[in-house]
């Protein structure tokens, strides 16, 4: 009988065992937590879809264009000329035509706008960066901490 509730006590023994953390562990579970990494992968992925759109510069652009417009009164030549006969202007008018812009060249505009773009994603990252490591530095201090009070 001794035997059998002594192995009935070893599973509940080894569940209350304590974890081992490291500061390593410390360090990746600050990093899997800290809110400003998930806006880092979001502002690499609007990065990128502005860099595709400064592209979108050199397509051609259609316009199409329509008017139609009615007045309610014309002038009128009242002169008659012999052998001429000059029509009377209709109070209606119509007008549609269609526009095809194409960029050439834009004078460099679109690649200085992706490096600027590049640019200000490598200075967000390195500021990510700086962040982190202030980060790293108090969960040092605190694991450091812990440790001194366990002693």
């Amino acid at each position: 009988m001794k035997y059998i509730l002594l192995l009935l006590l070893m599973p509940v023994y080894q569940a209350f065992g304590q974890q081992i953390i490291t500061i390593d562990n410390c360090y990746m579970w600050a990093r899997e937590n800290y809110p400003n990494l998930k806006h880092a992968q979001i502002r690499k992925e609007i990065s990128d879809l502005q860099k595709e759109n400064s592209h979108i510069g050199y397509l051609p652009r259609v316009l199409l264009n329509g008017q139609a417009t009615y007045q309610s009164d014309v002038t009128g030549i009242g002169l008659a000329l012999p052998n001429i006969s000059i029509p009377a202007v209709s109070k209606d008018q119509y007008k549609a035509y269609a526009e095809i812009r194409q960029t050439i060249w834009d004078g460099g505009l679109a690649y200085a706008g992706t490096q600027l773009e590049e640019a200000v994603l490598q200075n967000d990252l390195n500021r990510l960066e700086v962040e982190i490591y202030k980060l790293n530095e108090q969960v040092s201090q605190a694991f450091f901490t812990i440790l001194a009070v366990d002693k």
